[in-house]
């Protein structure tokens, strides 16, 4: 268990760490209100936005970071008023909502490897040559991953996973 709170100042969770409190919603139909501040070119907000389409959520989008929070990076996913940060949190803590269970272990590890692998990844390879991104580096964490391996090292690690 980390030492480290679980809640910023705003109540909402921290990088990689789980809500404190999990959603109280159990199905779509409990969903009122979805926000999702972002970025149109960061992978992670285009995981989102992906997702919520494929369920069928209506949302709407707020580009760039959310201005009352102390949570500094994109995406943030407000759902009935509840503000959730870290695309791998906001898929663990919607899945039970939206496909009626949890992420199986496996799937989880999946998810982990794509949040925190392949999409920084990804992010830093297209930055390379994309003004839009480079600009977005400071959101959503630049060059600060010392053991990031490159795409096609994570595309093996998923053909792996997956066979």
């Amino acid at each position: 268990m980390s030492d480290k709170p679980l809640m910023t100042e705003t109540g909402s969770n921290k990088e990689k760490e789980d809500l404190k409190e999990p959603l109280t919603i159990t199905s779509k139909d409990q969903i009122t209100k979805v926000v999702l501040h972002q970025s149109h070119v960061s992978p992670p907000c285009c995981k989102i936005r992906a997702i919520l389409k494929r369920y069928d959520v209506p949302f709407e989008i707020v580009e760039g970071k959310k201005p009352d929070s102390d949570y500094k990076k994109i995406p943030v996913l407000m759902v009935n008023e509840r503000q959730i940060n870290d695309s791998f949190i906001m898929v663990k803590s919607l899945a039970p909502i939206l496909d009626g269970q949890a992420l199986s272990p496996e799937l989880l590890e999946l998810e982990e490897l794509n949040t925190f692998g392949l999409m920084i990844a990804l992010e830093l390879e297209i930055a390379e040559s994309g003004s839009e991104l480079r600009k977005c580096s400071p959101l959503v964490g630049g060059k600060k991953n010392p053991g990031l391996k490159t795409v096609k090292e994570y595309g093996v690690k998923f053909a792996e996973k997956l066979k």
